[in-house]
């Protein structure tokens, strides 16, 4: 018999963190805690695949102004220039703020007082037109907040959570999508009971593969293929014969060729690097 000690050096990341930090969503729990609302465990999976998005450009006009908001008339000028917001889409605005990311008083207005905080957001006619007459399926920006600092105090997300939608925030590389015929994916950390979490957000611009009805149901319409060449098989889904989980379960999620796919989240870097050495004790029969 012989005796074996063998000994393993391995090194991973250990990090602590708020559910809320760098790109993440809010949760309709957040602000509705009412049955029924949805924690981030438990959003469908039909409100992050594939959901149709536009863009409201508005970098020229904000400029570096903390205190403008996307209103009522911006909305109906993007649509007389770029058509009809579509039913069940996302309602992303660009401001250009992620570029102050590591710029913590340009970021949020004021880095020292929470309750004095301000930065760019949407305004509240504006989320209520969306909600009543667009039916949209949640907002997005590049800011800390969809709400215009602390001076609309929550009403936004509460307007969201009421209908239990999410908004995505701290989003980035937005300069590089249309103002619309983009499709997102989000990916957020499945916390049981959150009110939000860490996400990876995609979009697929360029060509459409998926058709949105009335009911946030969609179907495959067109052969997809793998970023790395592989074809893969025609999908055809009937919202009312398939599940949502069935479907996405054998669909596949990347674009086809002739469209690109963009990462839009902002990483988080760990910031404590642990060192563990591990023994193990074999023990042979000879």
């Amino acid at each position: 018999m012989a005796l074996y000690l063998f000994l393993f050096r391995s090194e991973y990341f250990e990090f602590c963190m708020d559910e809320r930090l760098g790109t993440h969503i809010n949760a309709p729990k957040m602000y509705h805690h009412i049955n029924g609302s949805f924690s981030t465990d438990h959003i469908p999976l039909e409100r992050l695949i594939n959901v149709p998005a536009v863009v409201i450009d508005l970098l020229d006009r904000f400029g570096q102004d903390h205190s403008r908001m996307l209103t009522l008339d911006h909305l109906r000028k993007w649509e007389e220039k770029h058509g009809q917001i579509p039913h069940g889409s996302y309602v992303i605005l660009r401001t250009g703020w992620s570029d102050f990311f590591r710029e913590t008083d340009q970021f949020l207005g004021n880095f020292q007082d929470q309750n004095r905080q301000v930065y760019p957001g949407f305004s509240v006619p504006a989320v209520e037109w969306l909600l009543s007459t667009r039916g949209i399926m949640g907002l997005g920006t590049e800011c800390i907040d969809v709400e215009l600092g602390w001076k609309t105090k929550n009403q936004v997300k509460k307007l969201l959570a009421a209908q239990n939608l999410l908004s995505i925030v701290q989003l980035a590389n937005l300069q590089n999508l249309p103002a619309r015929h983009l499709e997102l994916t989000i990916s957020p950390l499945k916390l049981q009971n959150g009110a939000g979490g860490p996400a990876r957000v995609y979009a697929v611009t360029a060509g459409h593969t998926r058709h949105h009805n009335g009911n946030h149901g969609s179907h495959l319409a067109a052969n997809q293929d793998n970023i790395d060449g592989r074809s893969s098989n025609k999908v055809q889904r009937s919202p009312s014969t398939e599940s949502s989980a069935q479907y996405y379960n054998k669909a596949t999620l990347y674009p086809p060729k002739d469209q690109t796919l963009r990462s839009l989240g902002m990483a988080i870097k760990p910031t404590n690097s642990l060192l563990v050495w591990t023994m193990v004790l074999g023990i042979s029969f000879y």
